[in-house]
Order: structure tokens, then C-alpha cells, then sequence
């Protein structure tokens, strides 16, 4: 049996290739949001301020597209049709697209993977953490702003929001 919160079609004792797609799991979802919590506890005052502002948002791209490893042919209602691109459900898709998304991250925005925690990556300004077709990011606002929605927009279909207003600590 799978550790709890990884997919269900992900094994981690016997890692089977044909339907990898890690996922993330309930400890980890609260390390990044916690980072950026933290940094901006580590602001005393609106005296002094961190060299760098800081950005929670996150990412959906809206319509997932990658090509079949290889052409499948399926029939329906009497016609046979090539199939290029996995469809919604099917099995290879979210590795297929897991494996799609971490390659354009890291040649296009040099992003490393965690060995630990394969839904988690960081680079020079941010970490990020990615749960199918969702990402949560925490860094450099300027490079969220200027170089990774500008990259995501240009290769996909994208929705984002970004946690906005000033925190105030103590609570």
C-alpha cells in the first residue's frame, strides 16, 4: 500500500513507471505557506523591511496537453481515430504530464527537484510545490510577476491568484 497522500496509482516501495505521478501529501502542505508566514515574521517592523518582496500565489493551467508516448488507436461507434494527446483520465496521463511540466520548469526556469518529495522544487528566487496541474509558489514577487506567469502564459492556458494584503504579527 501506498504511503498516505501519494496517488493512488503511485507506489513507493515498488515504483511502477508506467503510472508515476507523485502527489502531495497532508505534511507538506503547510511548508510553504509556513515559509512565507516566517519571513514575514522575521520583519520587526515597517522600519525595516526584507530586500526582497515576498509572494504566495498559486497556478492552475487549465487544460493539460501532452502528447501519447505513442499514436493510439481507438474506435467508437464504427470509426477508428489516431489519438495524439492523453485524454482527461486516462492512466500514462498524469505521469505523462508530470514528467512534461518538470521538464519545462527545469530547462526553461532552472528549477531542482527534491529526491524526498518529487512535488516539491526550488530555484534562485522560489520553492514550489505541484499537485497535478496546480502549483503553489512562494518567492520573489518580481519573479513571479515578471518571468514565471510570463513563462507559464506563454506555453499554457493559466489561472493565478496571489495572496494579497499585509500581515500584521503578533495575530
Amino acid at each position: 500500500m501506498a504511503p498516505y497522500g501519494f496517488s493512488r496509482e503511485y507506489s513507493f516501495w515498488e515504483k511502477r513507471s508506467d503510472t508515476y505521478a507523485p502527489a502531495t501529501s497532508t505534511h507538506i502542505l503547510n511548508l510553504l505557506p509556513m515559509m512565507y508566514l516566517q519571513s514575514l515574521a522575521n520583519v520587526d517592523d515597517e522600519m525595516h523591511h526584507i530586500s526582497e518582496p515576498l509572494c504566495l500565489g498559486t497556478l492552475d493551467v487549465k487544460i493539460l496537453m501532452v502528447d501519447q508516448p505513442s499514436p493510439m488507436l481507438v474506435t467508437l461507434l464504427g470509426q477508428t481515430y489516431t489519438v495524439r494527446k492523453n485524454l482527461p483520465g486516462q492512466r500514462l496521463g498524469a505521469r505523462s504530464w508530470y514528467w512534461y511540466l518538470r521538464d519545462f520548469l527545469s530547462k526553461e526556469m532552472d528549477f531542482e527537484w527534491c529526491k524526498e518529495q518529487p512535488c516539491l522544487a526550488r530555484n534562485a528566487h522560489c520553492c514550489i510545490m505541484v499537485h497535478v496541474d496546480d502549483i503553489l509558489f512562494c518567492g520573489n514577487k518580481d519573479y513571479w510577476m515578471k518571468t514565471f506567469l510570463v513563462k507559464f502564459a506563454a506555453k499554457f492556458k493559466i489561472s493565478y491568484s496571489e495572496l494579497a494584503g499585509t500581515v500584521k504579527f503578533p495575530f
